[in-house]
């Protein structure tokens, strides 16, 4: 999806919580850049987890007789100027990061019981000239429900105090006023079409809104508002394949690998282009008798069905109707109409939340209950990275950006400097310790017990298929272990890693805020658990010394048992030691489904022996 410019939209929704169904599928449907929404009408303690939609982040300044918060797209750059607002007023601030500007918006709600608009619009004002004079060349844009009443300016049936502040604002800060036509929907027949909501701008010309229906069973128009000098263009949704399970042919799949030559992989006595062979045999198997699909990681509503489709579209010609031909006929269908649709989006959510409750009262395990219930505390709401800002303050707002940005980061805390010195070469001993022997016994009894729901790593290997086929892929797998150890070398297409970036405290938007968990394959995890299961049996006790984060270089320290009792050395791990030299760990960052454009080395280390 191409965007033609930076879409703003805001309303007034008067209580989110009613209304959370119709806001995430305007969200979903319309995709704009930012929602705005003044009268959320939630306590300021609450948890703002279930108000979380997909593919948006939320800012929020609640209150229960009032607020603001706003949804913002996550490739939309923009940040919180918290320093700007006041306790005293329901206002947000947000800085708008675009290629060519950049625009500080400030979204405000006046309740129609207000009496202090002269203090609210000084506070603006002192504002204003704080940002004005800070950034001479910035866009301003002041938006919301600010609840005037002016009968020359704004078209109103009475002027109020605040409406007379409110043009005063406009003519003292050079602001022009856009929005020219009606926002509030009568609810009551003493009540008249009224311009509420209103948008203050410096330069008028970059921006056209439009005025649309209600969000859900709001009293006031869905004003939308397009910023025509920014035209970046989305990404393409990314897609994962999905495998079948339950219908593979797993008997010809058996069939197709107990066949197969396995010893064309061993040609070359390189074990990384075996380990490459192996891979592509084990995937060329899956894609031939397991059925696969592949999902869009587009926006969509689970539960939005048919009915709320034909709701909402009855409501858009309600409102068409009444906007054609006013009358108290038309305005009450319209009612009606909103009203229904509300309730219709409701119920539809309801039932799909009540049909995954129900999906896990008839699961065998427990295993499912505490990702449902995340996943209905967070609105069924997957989590995002917001625009990251880099260390020289700039953004990176695409995916690619990002997963760089990380990379980066990730590679600068996980390498340690070694002054490009040699490692120390290892003392002989009287006593060399022989490699391991990897026998089919051992690999087929960690195939059979893998855990199936582990998810494979960059090969796509998934370990529901060794498992399966467990007896049919051992043989070739003790092959390819056994040439890893005699030739001291840890295949290419081990050494790389999926990494997801997972937030810790603090601000999201900070970078070194992330800590990186590592996929990697799964062939290699059950290399090193042979390794690590030998050395366990010869009654070593370890040391381990890690450093902070998970990829950092990882030293093994082996002290012998009968060393410590002062008794003769049994041994050492001899070639084994060579390996921290050919290990050399790349990864690629993925937690936003688009990989960094160069990997970025990691100081992984598998095996590094001492004695002392």
């Amino acid at each position: 999806m191409c965007r033609r410019g930076l879409s703003i939209h805001f309303t007034n929704v008067r209580g989110l919580f009613s209304n959370l169904a119709s806001v995430e599928y305007h969200l979903s449907h319309s995709q704009p850049n930012l929602l705005l929404l003044s009268e959320p009408q939630i306590s300021k303690n609450s948890n703002s987890n279930f108000f979380n939609i997909s593919n948006y982040n939320l800012f929020h300044n609640f209150r229960s007789k009032g607020g603001v918060c706003a949804y913002v797209n996550t490739n939309t750059p923009v940040t919180r100027l918290v320093n700007f607002e006041s306790p005293n007023f329901d206002v947000m601030w947000l800085k708008i990061f675009l290629p060519t500007t950049t625009i500080i918006l400030c979204f405000c709600y006046c309740s129609p019981n207000r009496t202090d608009f002269s203090t609210f619009f000084e506070y603006l004002t002192t504002s204003h000239e704080t940002v004005t004079s800070s950034h001479p060349n910035i866009e301003v844009l002041y938006l919301g429900d600010f609840n005037v009443h002016n009968t020359e300016w704004l078209g109103s049936s009475h002027t109020d105090p605040g409406g007379e502040e409110a043009e005063s604002f406009s003519i003292l800060n050079d602001l022009e006023q856009l929005i020219k036509e009606p926002t509030h929907i009568p609810d009551r027949p003493n009540q008249f079409l009224n311009t509420l909501d209103l948008c203050f701008t410096t330069s008028p010309s970059l921006y056209k809104y439009a005025v649309f229906a209600p969000i859900g069973k709001s009293d006031h128009n869905l004003i939308t508002l397009n910023f025509q000098a920014f035209s970046p263009t989305a990404p393409p949704c990314p897609k994962r394949i999905f495998w079948h399970f339950d219908r593979a042919d797993w008997g010809a799949l058996r069939c197709f690998y107990a066949n197969y030559p396995w010893m064309d992989c061993f040609v070359s006595e390189d074990a990384s282009v075996s380990a490459d062979k192996v891979g592509a045999v084990i995937v060329d198997g899956m894609s031939r008798f397991i059925p696969s699909s592949s999902k869009s990681f587009s926006p969509q509503n689970p539960w939005f069905d048919r009915a709320c489709s034909r709701a909402i579209q009855a409501r858009d010609i309600a409102y068409r109707e009444w906007k054609n031909s006013p009358s108290p006929i038309t305005l009450a269908n319209f009612h009606s109409a909103r009203n229904r649709c509300r309730d219709i989006l409701r119920r539809a959510k309801q039932a799909f939340t009540k049909r995954r409750c129900a999906e896990l009262l008839n699961s065998p395990t427990d295993k499912s209950f505490w990702p449902l219930a995340k996943n209905i505390s967070n609105n069924f709401c997957k989590s995002s990275f917001p625009p990251l800002i880099r260390s020289d303050g700039s953004v990176a707002n695409t995916p690619t950006e990002k997963a760089n940005l990380f990379g980066i980061l990730f590679s600068s805390n996980s390498t340690l400097d070694d002054s490009g010195n040699p490692p120390p070469t290892p003392s002989p001993l009287r006593c060399p310790m022989p490699l391991p022997v990897i026998t089919f016994d051992q690999v087929y009894g960690l195939l059979k017990s893998m855990n199936v729901r582990k998810a494979s790593g960059p090969d796509g290997i998934p370990p529901r298929v060794l498992r399966e086929c467990a007896s049919e892929l051992a043989p070739s797998l003790v092959q390819l272990f056994s040439l890893c150890l005699n030739t001291s070398t840890f295949p290419q297409c081990w050494k790389r890693a999926l990494v997801q970036p997972i937030p810790k405290k603090g601000s999201r938007s900070d970078p070194s805020n992330y800590r990186p968990i590592a996929l990697t394959c799964i062939l290699s995890k059950i290399f090193e658990t042979l390794l690590n299961s030998h050395f366990l049996n010869l009654t070593f006790f370890f040391l381990i010394i890690s450093m902070a984060f998970g990829a950092r270089d990882l030293l093994v320290i082996y002290f012998p048992i009968s060393q410590i009792y002062g008794l003769m050395p049994i041994g050492t791990i001899g070639k084994l030691v060579w390996w921290h030299l050919t290990y050399p760990r790349h990864l690629t960052v993925c937690g936003m489904r688009h990989c960094s454009s160069s990997s970025s080395p990691l100081g992984f280390l598998l095996l590094f022996a001492y004695y002392v």
